[in-house]
């Protein structure tokens, strides 16, 4: 029978790659280096370190332009339709920005939607010559599509308009904490 090895104390690194535990006799006092930083806060959500599932959506609403619809669009339907949308490949928090005009007596209303699914408040404007923004934060997921949908209580002697489509983030910084 062989002489087993005697190891000592063995610090393990945590890294990217498996790494082996020496062979031999340990005196007790090994043991794998902790990390204070890794918290589900400082992780980005779907990815997952060493056991621990990161909370952190990787976008936040803020005042940092994205997207911008490209064109003023009439509202003409009685039932909503849709008017615009955008197909986000990242999910987060985006705050949607939109602008609707009214040029005759009668009420336009418009609601965001996502997948074609109502989820933003129904927004409406009563009136003649006016035009009003409105603003919502919404939390949606990768690949979705956010919509404008809209329409108006009379097509006869009405016309009403989608201003502005805007979609908004913050900025955010992350930490490398790689060593």
């Amino acid at each position: 029978m062989g002489l087993i090895k005697r190891v000592g104390q063995q610090i393990i690194t945590p890294s990217t790659v498996n790494q082996p535990i020496t062979k031999g006799e340990h005196n007790g006092s090994g043991y794998v280096k902790g990390e204070p930083n890794l918290l589900p806060a400082n992780i980005k959500k779907g990815v997952s370190l060493y056991g621990v599932q990161g909370a952190v959506n990787p976008l936040g609403a803020g005042d940092t332009q994205i997207y911008k619809y490209p064109v003023v669009y009439p509202i003409l339907r009685l039932n909503y339709e849709k008017i615009g949308g955008i197909k986000v490949s990242l999910g987060g928090t985006y705050r949607v920005n939109i602008g609707i005009a009214g040029y005759s007596a009668g009420t336009t209303s418009v609601r965001i939607y996502v997948n074609g699914v109502p989820v933003g408040y129904e927004r409406s404007l009563v009136g003649n010559n006016t035009i009003l923004g409105y603003v919502e934060d919404l939390t949606v997921n990768d690949g979705d599509e956010i919509q404008v949908w809209g329409k108006v209580s009379s097509t006869y002697d009405y016309y009403a308009s989608l201003q502005w489509f805007i979609l908004q983030i913050t900025t955010m910084q992350f930490t490398d904490m790689r060593p």
